[in-house]
């Protein structure tokens, strides 16, 4: 894989005559977790949407695993072993929180799924009082949201796109999600977030945006854990 598995150049993306997106552009490396904040209607969630093949760019260019993915419909993508995974997670309700870590590991695209952290991803479930051997329709909404991000994460992606992953979630949920992100990011992998808040990722680069550009960024976010 690239050693930097994302670059972004002039993306711009328009719907009729509303550009949501304009010239932007951004890169991530190998192992590195990317911030993308902003507002409501910023673009965080367009610009996913594009990365994961489910929104196609107006001009400019997405490179994924060093391949040129313009055009390419989500499941093209998904091949290259990218994720996305949406602030509304899907899951399958009839399938337990358990049924879906093991499907998630048999149906993988890299080649390399992480065994150690399906496990600690079960383990942190449970620690978290999510019930593993019920329906997930049975589950809170934020069981379920993490359920959908945990099936994202154990196939070891070369890239992880989440939007909002710590939406509704409290503190002890969002320590598990986020020890996640930065046990997968150990392994290589490269991950973008796109959040309202800021401070429960000091450490990780930041892209700002505003209007769909990028405003601001840094090397590293402000602000404590």
């Amino acid at each position: 894989m690239s050693d930097r598995p994302i670059i972004v150049s002039s993306l711009t993306v328009a719907f009729g005559n509303l550009t949501v997106l304009h010239t932007l552009s951004l890169r991530v490396d190998s192992g590195a977790v990317v911030f993308i904040h902003g507002n409501n209607g910023s673009g965080k969630s367009t610009l996913l949407n594009c990365l994961g093949g489910l929104v196609e760019p107006t001009s400019g260019s997405i490179r994924l695993c060093g391949v040129k993915t313009n055009g390419w419909h989500a499941n093209r993508i998904a091949r290259l072993g990218v994720r996305l995974v949406p602030q509304e997670s899907y899951t399958f309700l009839s399938l337990t929180a358990l049924q879906h870590i093991q499907l998630a590991g048999r149906h993988n695209s890299t080649g390399r799924p992480d065994r150690k952290l399906s496990v600690e991803l079960v383990d942190g479930m449970r620690c978290l009082g999510i019930p593993l051997q019920i329906p997930v329709a049975l589950l809170s909404g934020g069981q379920r949201h993490i359920v959908g991000i945990a099936t994202g994460l154990v196939p070891g992606p070369n890239i992880l796109l989440l939007d909002e992953p710590l939406a509704d979630l409290g503190d002890c949920a969002s320590r598990f999600v986020l020890s996640a992100l930065r046990r997968l990011a150990d392994t290589g992998a490269a991950i973008i977030v796109a959040e309202h808040g800021v401070s429960a990722f000091a450490g990780a680069a930041v892209y700002s945006l505003a209007d769909g550009t990028v405003v601001s960024d840094s090397d590293v976010a402000k602000g404590g854990s």
